[in-house]
């Protein structure tokens, strides 16, 4: 997943810039080129089963939701705060 200051490349979503819409109009006058703020959208698989599991749905496709990348092993994802550094730890058997 080649990634860089504009986001993933590949997604909808990316660019280093977009035109300003109904969520920023206090600020920005309508199709203002501002900042993107959208990088990269990363959901858990834990919380989309507890999702799908209170919608009575079998599963949650993540591109529904307009997730970047599904992790799996931090089932409170959502408590992690946006802009959070993660750091990879390596370990040695």
């Amino acid at each position: 997943m080649p990634l860089t200051f504009a986001g993933y490349e590949a997604e909808f979503h990316s660019g280093l810039t977009r035109p300003s819409c109904s969520r920023v109009k206090q600020q920005y006058k309508r199709y203002t080129t501002i900042k993107n703020a959208h990088q990269l959208s990363i959901v858990s698989r834990e919380e989309l089963d507890l999702i799908a599991a209170d919608m009575d749905l079998e599963t949650l496709e993540p591109h529904l939701i307009g997730a970047s990348l599904v992790i799996e092993g931090i089932p409170d994802w959502s408590y992690v705060p946006p802009s959070a550094r993660l750091l990879h730890r390596m370990v040695r058997a």
